[in-house]
């Protein structure tokens, strides 16, 4: 979820980053629903719901190295990713902590937003190589997505509600830096009011993912109490 500059802005970064917003926001509120007994859903079982938060995520992670590149290109602005950086980083810490006290037994601590700052970071030696890099993208996520190789990473013992690794996940992003370096990524969305929607929901997506789920979770408390 790297914020671009307003006036270069790519079409494909805004797409993405606006799909990934909604259906995130879709996926919450029918986990909320379904917390509060008001719908029915096995979020583990059922294919779609199973497979709709990967996809959520693998939305996020290309949108974010296609903004890698779209923002820096081969020269870090260091000023500039050292202030995102810090910014999720202190994201994900809120995060951690009020799931921590919310939901003890499911909390979160190496969710997407932790796995986004950290794969920003192991994608930066990647940006010179960002035309090709696509390739060792692909290379990473196939192993996993088959079944063949699941890659280890630190896990604690309780289930969390969040869990995402930085491999394979770190695959979608070099995949963004490869789209990112694509005559794609220089497309600009048409001027209209609902464009300029999708590039505000785009630009404040950090913000909307922070809050997003507390406004739902008590819009759905005051729906189950009707």
């Amino acid at each position: 979820m790297e914020r671009d500059d307003m006036k270069s802005r790519s079409g494909i970064v805004d797409l993405l980053r606006f799909t990934a917003i909604v259906l995130m926001v879709i996926f919450h509120f029918s986990f909320d629903l379904n917390a509060f007994h008001l719908v029915s859903i096995d979020f583990f079982k059922e294919p779609f719901w199973y497979g709709l938060p990967r996809l959520i995520v693998s939305l996020f992670m290309t949108s974010m190295g296609a903004s890698l590149y779209f923002s820096h290109g081969k020269k870090i602005r260091w000023s500039s990713f050292n202030k995102r950086l810090i910014q999720l980083i202190v994201c994900a810490t809120v995060i951690s902590v009020s799931t921590y006290f919310i939901f003890p037994q499911n909390w979160i601590y190496f969710g997407t937003l932790h796995s986004i700052a950290t794969c920003s970071i192991l994608a930066l030696p990647f940006l010179r190589w960002s035309r090709w890099i696509g390739i060792l993208g692909v290379l990473i996520i196939i192993p996993h997505l088959s079944g063949f190789y699941y890659y280890p990473f630190w896990s604690m013992a309780h289930k969390s509600m969040d869990y995402i690794p930085p491999l394979p996940w770190l695959g979608f992003v070099l995949i963004g830096m490869s789209l990112g370096h694509s005559p794609f990524a220089q497309w600009a969305l048409p001027q209209n009011n609902f464009t300029s929607f999708i590039t505000k929901v785009s630009n404040h997506s950090l913000i909307i993912y922070l809050l997003h789920q507390p406004i739902l979770w008590g819009l759905v408390w005051l729906i189950s109490r009707i």
